[in-house]
């Protein structure tokens, strides 16, 4: 029960806490409203007329702005009272407790309109008192500032009455001398303003002179520093335009020289191979000699014990001279054994081989990179600088690759038998390094030698003799389309 009431109450709680937000957001509009009409309304000031202040640009944008987002409050705030309402519309089903609830939610309510209402008073209250206030303050500038007009007018009808006065009294006793004079200084008094006119005229149309001097002078700069501006961004454009040429011819002989570098790679990686394969292939003959003659030699072997057990029977022959012993007397399991051996120990030979001519490879590209950025890095200062690029026969070129030692021809090869499982290898495009066709799906590697071959290939260095029909229906082998 007590769950249930405080889930209640706290929907309850909630949906006030979103009315009391959006009160709150009413009222700071309100404010602003009252903000903005204050600050555009203009008083009765001594000599000021009626009229309407207009807001700068920047305060008009920040009462727009605070409007938004006070908009903006109001429908998240009411999308919120619509799912709480809802939620708490589903709380109406519970049967306890129900009179009690709202006869405190009534309590609640009323203290919470009471206080409301209290705030409101205050701030009324506030504003009326300021607003008496700032009017008290008007009322009391405009008095003074009437008080100091009307003072300083009488201080000037006194003086004025004053000067009057004495200019009436000298005009009496000078009236009588000044008459005869009269005529001369009118004369005088109408040339010098003559002249004076006529100066002042000449003095204006000079000054009018050199305004349009000066400004057909400066018409004349703007049209010269537009046209240079125009020549300047030409030039640019040009520039661009060589340097934007330029760079394609580079980038063009650059992709050439690397599809050359890559066509002499591959080249002499086939030739490489098929050295390979032909050094294997003698290698293979050499043990297959090797092999035929321990043949011969069990042979000679046994051939000699049926001599022995003959000459236990009868008279050995003086002048027949016994048949030398070979190497090849030795046991089946011996000669094994050391042909493994032999078999194993350059097979190290050739994986220390192999990675010592990786680890120069590794380091001859790294330093081909290290080149290469730092060419990069100085063609961008010079680009950066507006240095013309250098010219194409000055072009740096990659350096070669200098052939792997390791790896060279002029080194022992260790012989593979090829007759171990080939693993089947998904490519994507690989060419066949016995008969050079190119692949698109699989190709066969020796697990002894590293050889890549196709099906036919592989057969032949197996010393297999199978025809194209027994195999894939006539298909070419190795996945080639």
């Amino acid at each position: 029960m007590e769950a249930q009431k405080k889930t209640y109450n706290d929907a309850k709680e909630k949906i006030a806490e979103l009315k009391r937000q959006m009160e709150k957001v009413h009222e700071e509009m309100k404010r602003r409203e009252e903000e903005k009409k204050w600050k555009t309304t203009r008083t009765w000031i001594g000599g000021w007329v009626w009229g309407d202040i207009v807001l700068t640009e920047e305060e008009v944008r920040r009462y727009e702005e605070a409007d938004r987002e006070s908009l903006m409050k109001l429908t998240s705030l009411r999308v919120k009272i619509a799912k709480e309402e809802t939620e708490f519309g589903r709380m109406g089903d519970y049967p306890s407790q129900w009179e009690e609830w709202e006869r405190q939610d009534i309590i609640r309510q009323r203290e919470e309109s009471a206080l409301k209402s209290k705030k409101e008073r205050r701030k009324k209250d506030d504003l009326e008192e300021a607003r008496k206030k700032a009017a008290q303050e008007q009322r009391e500038k405009e008095r003074k500032a009437k008080e100091a007009a009307e003072q300083e007018q009488r201080e000037r009808e006194r003086k004025a009455r004053e000067a009057a006065e004495k200019l009436r009294e000298a005009a009496r006793k000078a009236r009588e001398a000044a008459e005869k004079a009269r005529k001369d200084r009118e004369e005088a008094e109408a040339q010098a303003w003559a002249e004076e006119v006529w100066k002042s005229q000449e003095k204006a149309q000079r000054a009018r002179e050199e305004r349009r001097k000066r400004a057909q002078e400066a018409k004349r700069a703007q049209e010269a520093q537009r046209a240079q501006e125009e020549r300047r961004k030409k030039a640019e454009e040009e520039n661009a335009k060589a340097w934007a040429e330029y760079w394609r011819r580079e980038e063009a002989d650059n992709r050439q020289r690397e599809a050359q570098e890559e066509r002499r790679k591959k080249e002499e990686e086939r030739r490489k191979k098929e050295e390979e394969a032909e050094r294997f292939r003698k290698a293979e003959e050499i043990q297959e000699k090797q092999y035929q003659e321990y043949i011969r030699g069990r042979e000679r072997a046994r051939e000699e014990a049926r001599k022995k057990a003959r000459q236990e029977t009868h008279v050995p022959n003086l002048n027949e001279q016994p048949d030398k012993k070979t190497p090849t007397h030795e046991g089946l399991e011996e000669f094994l054994e050391r042909m493994a051996k032999q078999y194993h120990q350059r097979r190290q030979q050739q994986q220390q081989q192999e990675q010592q001519g990786q680890q120069q490879e590794q380091q001859q590209e790294q330093q081909q990179e290290q080149q290469q950025e730092q060419q990069q890095e100085q063609q961008q200062d010079q680009r950066a600088k507006g240095n013309p690029g250098p010219s194409r026969g000055a072009q740096t070129r990659r350096p070669r690759r200098t052939p792997n030692p390791s790896s060279s021809s002029s080194q022992p090869q260790t012989a593979c038998s090829h007759q171990e499982y080939w693993s089947k290898i998904n490519i994507a495009s690989e060419d066949c390094t016995g008969c050079n066709k190119n692949f698109k799906s699989f190709i066969f590697e020796c697990p002894g030698c590293q050889t890549r071959t196709c099906a036919s290939c592989r057969d032949r260095l197996k010393g297999k003799t199978t025809t194209p029909k027994a195999r894939n229906n006539g298909r070419r082998a190795g996945g080639a389309k």
